[in-house]
């Protein structure tokens, strides 16, 4: 949660923790045992850690290690997150994939097809991330990425250093194909790869999401946004926010429970 919060929360931070990213660790604030509401659901003895920017206007984060005890969904038609206990009764729409659980962070399979050849990879199913893909340089060079697609342009920022975005002709999430695909790679010459890949919102807001952590299976079906034109992170309100490692609650979003036997 962000420091800003703590005289309302009445968090009292007694200890310290290195967090991840994709940049590497940093060093943050603890709070050993906290209760934790979300409308029916109560989590209790919880640890809180501290961070002075979360984007976006949000207030906190709710981590994996919580929700892993859930089966969640994530709904971007009706813009919802429902906790269910058991998986629910799906239509023939939804298609699976296998996941990987790291650390607590869910990864997908993601295969980036440029014609040529096919670079495989898990990467991490990070909402949080406002564009497509972002591929570290040792995987961008070992599959010989680098001037294999159209370049539309390069950006810098203080996270994710130099960018080149280019065009992917194909992207399949398992079997699933996108075409036309704007990826970021990092600068082939910088020094530090990421510690991770990611696939990001303007990919997995095209589909609504069923995350069965229990059994490291994934439901994705595509939704009403699939064929939306690629906004390059410009849509940053309309978002249900699972971010690596944790899911960000929007003020926007409907939060749900239901409980099916």
């Amino acid at each position: 949660m962000k420091e800003s919060m703590s005289n309302d929360c009445k968090v009292t931070w007694n200890g310290s923790a290195e967090m991840g990213s994709v940049t590497g660790t940093q060093k943050v604030k603890s709070s050993n045992v906290n209760e934790i509401t979300i409308g029916k659901l109560v989590w209790d003895s919880v640890p809180i850690f501290s961070t002075k920017h979360t984007g976006w206007g949000y207030k906190g984060i709710i981590g994996n290690s919580v929700l892993q005890e859930k089966i969640i969904e994530l709904n971007y038609d009706t813009k919802s997150i429902i906790f269910h206990t058991a998986l629910p009764e799906m239509s023939n729409d939804y298609f699976k994939i296998d996941i990987q659980i790291r650390d607590g962070v869910p990864y997908i399979p993601v295969t980036i097809d440029n014609g040529k050849t096919k670079a495989i990879n898990w990467f991490v199913f990070d909402t949080g991330y406002d564009d497509c893909l972002l591929v570290d340089n040792a995987f961008a060079k070992s599959n010989q990425l680098y001037g294999s697609m159209k370049h539309l342009g390069n950006k810098r920022n203080e996270m994710n250093g130099k960018t080149e975005t280019v065009l992917a002709p194909t992207l399949l999430i398992g079997e699933f194909a996108l075409n036309n695909v704007p990826i970021d790679l990092q600068n082939p010459n910088d020094a530090n790869p990421y510690d991770r890949i990611i696939i990001g919102n303007d990919v997995l807001k095209r589909f609504n999401a069923i995350i069965d952590y229990q059994t490291n299976i994934m439901y994705l079906k595509p939704n009403t946004l699939l064929k939306n034109k690629y906004n390059r992170g410009s849509d940053f309100k309309k978002k249900i926010v699972i971010a690596g490692s944790a899911v960000l609650l929007a003020i926007t979003g409907i939060l749900l429970y239901k409980k099916f036997k």
